[in-house]
């Protein structure tokens, strides 16, 4: 019995640290403790702070939001690059819009980034609580709190 309570009380002592996975967003890739992971991986592992999902999915969708535009200010240059190699009439118009299009989506993807780095911090923050044991005294006798 002496046994047990110099464990308990040891266990008191120690700081117990909560369990965190390292979130990185590098090169427009996700990494998952060190590891190239997918969309689904990233949100499983940001299920625990529904805050840091919430703007997880939200960053996510602004960037393939960027994506879409991006691509179709792309098209409109290079339609417009095609026709002036090909002797084709030319439409400053349509290369000026498409050089436009193409800036406001890699903004949007860029923000969309950001946000994705906003949650990854958020989730690191939240997830930074520490465990502990707490023991009490009480009439009913040894009362122990195991907080995590």
């Amino acid at each position: 019995m002496k046994t047990l309570f110099t464990l308990l009380a040891l266990c008191a002592c120690i700081p117990i640290h909560a369990q965190t996975r390292e979130l990185q967003l590098i090169k427009g890739r996700y990494y998952v403790d060190g590891i190239k992971s997918s969309y689904p991986n990233v949100q499983g592992a940001l299920s625990t702070n529904t805050d840091a999902l919430k703007m997880y999915r939200s960053g996510h969708a602004t960037r393939v939001t960027g994506n879409v535009i991006t691509l179709i200010g792309a098209f409109g240059i290079g339609w417009e690059v095609t026709s002036r190699l090909t002797d084709r009439p030319k439409n400053n118009t349509l290369l000026a819009g498409g050089c436009i299009v193409t800036a406001a989506g890699m903004i949007t993807e860029l923000c969309g980034q950001a946000r994705i780095r906003r949650s990854f911090k958020l989730y690191k923050e939240g997830a930074s609580t520490s465990a502990g044991l707490n023991m009490e005294l009480s009439r009913a006798g040894l009362t122990a709190c195991l907080r995590f």
